[in-house]
């Protein structure tokens, strides 16, 4: 679920999940039988997603349920989690799970399902989020008169794939300093210690690298920016709305005036293939603190280019890396490690696709001396629209992967790999 929204205080506290015991995979025959009842089968590919419709009554998971053939729905009070059903998608047994918004939430349903992890075959977890505007964030703190003219903008229903997430809460904030800047917006807020200091904050840096994580982080990714496969009804992307469409030119048109971006190329909705940022260039940063503006979006992207560095051992900072702040990542992801670490666990292959429903902060203007202000006169966006655009983006990039992988196996003429009326994504503004 997206975090870029307006300054909000909510639980402020770092990850450290009581996680219950997780069941090692030789399940004796009442659970191999219990497991069959959540799952439907074996080698299940389970999509997770946080939001049932409670923010804005749009469930995450609403387009892959349009896909889910020989549906079944497990009771919703013998699980943890808010919803649960199995079934199939393009021929592949697969289990539609929704965590409930939140770290926790997505941790302890996590675990319970790990309970069958023997059957699992992956895990993708789908969700929005609020993304930087441009890779590297709109001005460099190290020189606050210049606009960031080289960082390529990020459009709405963009999408960021990547098994690594970092928790955001792990630091020891001050008011005083965090405003010490204000209102200039080129700077970072203050803060003590970050999320190098285990001691205090548990794990902040989930970048455990598997190589089977980036395969399928890759297969997920070429799905998307590839063309759809050869079938008789394939996966197409969402049209955007109109309002979206007038809001994205708003925003960069205001961007381009008033912060003097004369080189800037303002991005163009349309109902093509989303740009996707992968794990070299964006992670989620985690938070049950509502935060918006470019110092914190500094801050975010400063913590992702950590851990990149430490999954991947290359080169990152923020100024060539995007904040994808949500919520549920590090709660899965510790979920996911802990199974991992178990006796006889393994680490299941998994990844996570977040779509850009907002941004982390408003257009810019520059005053022409030394100040960088918001320009306040954007309004809010309507989440409604936006939401069910990201939505559409995310589900459209995995379900065309699974038809890929339908069309790979049985060929183009198949009918298990054509979407049937009422499947697939059906956006309406």
């Amino acid at each position: 679920m997206s975090f870029a929204r307006p300054l909000v205080w909510s639980w402020l506290f770092a990850l450290a999940l009581p996680l219950a015991p997780l069941a090692a995979p030789d399940q004796s025959a009442s659970d191999t039988s219990w497991c069959h009842s959540l799952l439907g089968g074996t080698n299940v590919t389970i999509l997770l997603v946080a939001d049932v419709g409670t923010f804005t009554g749009i469930a995450e998971g609403s387009y892959y349920a349009q896909a889910l053939q020989n549906r079944a729905t497990v009771d919703p009070g013998s699980t943890p989690c808010d919803s649960w059903s199995y079934g199939t998608i393009f021929g592949q047994q697969v289990a539609l799970i929704a965590t409930g918004i939140g770290p926790v939430n997505a941790g302890i349903c996590t675990t319970h399902l790990l309970r069958c992890g023997s059957f699992i075959k992956e895990v993708i977890f789908s969700g929005t989020a609020g993304f930087s505007a441009q890779v590297g964030g709109a001005v460099d703190p190290s020189d606050c008169t210049t606009p960031n003219y080289d960082g390529a903008p990020v459009k709405l229903g963009d999408v960021c794939i990547t098994p690594f997430a970092v928790n955001w809460d792990c630091r020891l904030g001050s008011f005083n300093q965090s405003c010490a800047e204000y209102p200039n917006q080129c700077g970072a807020p203050g803060y003590d210690v970050g999320p190098n200091v285990s001691s205090m904050f548990g794990q902040c840096f989930f970048d455990m690298y598997a190589k089977a994580d980036l395969e399928l982080s890759n297969e997920l990714i070429n799905a998307t920016v590839r063309p759809p496969p050869a079938s008789s009804v394939g996966v197409s992307f969402p049209t955007p709305a109109s309002y979206l469409t007038n809001y994205s030119s708003t925003y960069w048109g205001l961007q381009s005036a008033s912060s003097a971006y004369p080189l800037l190329t303002a991005p163009t909705l349309t109902n093509s293939a989303p740009n996707v940022w992968n794990y070299t260039v964006c992670a989620e940063t985690d938070s049950q603190y509502f935060w918006t503006s470019l110092p914190w979006d500094y801050l975010g992207r400063s913590y992702i280019s950590m851990t990149i560095k430490h999954a991947l051992n290359r080169s990152a900072d923020a100024s060539n890396v995007l904040a994808v702040s949500a919520e549920e990542g590090v709660g899965f992801l510790a979920a996911m490690y802990k199974y991992a670490g178990t006796t006889g666990g393994r680490m299941i292959p998994h990844t996570q696709i977040r779509s850009n429903s907002d941004y982390t902060y408003l257009p810019l203007q520059w005053d022409g001396a030394d100040l960088w202000t918001e320009d306040t006169s954007l309004k809010a966006i309507n989440f409604t629209q936006s939401f069910s655009f990201a939505i559409g983006t995310m589900s459209s990039a995995v379900l065309r992967m699974l038809q890929t992988r339908c069309v790979r196996t049985n060929g183009a003429a198949s009918p298990t790999c054509s979407l049937s009326a009422g499947q697939g994504v059906t956006y309406t503004p």
